[in-house]
């Protein structure tokens, strides 16, 4: 059973956890503080997410793909930008009338920064939103040859959002799913296990659900 923060109980044959381990580990402390203790120790890290709108005839370079990474050895503090234009071409960001340019005229750009290796939290205290607006802009101009201010910018603090895989993170995934396993009722999925990125989380639930139906297959349940 399942209790809610209102009180409610939902009764279930299997629950399925899609929630980040470490948001998930307080909440099993006292059913089980071994597994508790081992979702726990798969941590994430904070980030800046700078989300900007741009001219699409101001970009240096011809945009292609879903983004880019920058590598560490590059020692700069925006890890990545993402091309949201290039794969939400429809959406139009809020602050900007279509009469003065329309969503296909624009190309929209999400930069991150910070993360693991700047400190994560730490990193988000030392720094304004201001600055990091700058960040995003320079991190633009130098990646991408755009010398234009930004139509829009939007600054967003996202608190413990990337789970880091650290040495030893297979063995752990394998003793938490084993753990979870003991007891048929309950599973796990997303970016805390088997990859941070949109497809990876999708596969990871499709594997949990097949897991599940598996085991009721083989107990002839259904």
């Amino acid at each position: 059973e399942v209790q809610l923060a209102d009180g409610s109980i939902i009764h279930a044959d299997h629950v399925f956890a899609g929630i980040d381990a470490w948001t998930l580990a307080p909440l099993l402390a006292e059913e089980d503080a071994s597994l508790s203790h081992d979702l726990a120790a798969i941590r994430n890290s904070s980030l800046f997410v700078v989300s900007m709108a741009y001219p699409q005839d101001a970009m240096g370079k011809k945009l292609g793909g879903f983004g880019h990474l920058i590598p560490a050895g590059e020692k700069l503090k925006a890890i990545g930008v993402v091309y949201d234009s290039e794969s939400f071409p429809g959406q139009h960001p809020p602050g900007i009338e279509k009469a003065d340019a329309s969503s296909a005229q624009l190309a929209r750009l999400t930069v991150m920064a910070g993360g693991d290796r700047l400190g994560g939290m730490a990193f988000l205290e030392a720094h304004t939103d201001e600055e990091a607006r700058d960040l995003a802009v320079s991190t633009v101009r130098d990646q991408l040859g755009v010398s234009q201010a930004p139509l829009w910018a939007q600054v967003e603090r996202v608190e413990s959002c990337i789970p880091q895989y650290e040495v030893g993170h297979r063995d752990t995934v394998q003793k938490i799913r084993a753990r979870m396993s003991e007891g048929g009722a309950f599973s796990a999925a997303g970016a805390s296990y088997d990859g941070v990125g949109v497809n990876d989380c999708i596969v990871s639930g499709q594997k949990a659900a097949d897991a599940w139906l598996g085991n009721l297959i083989l107990n002839r349940r259904i």
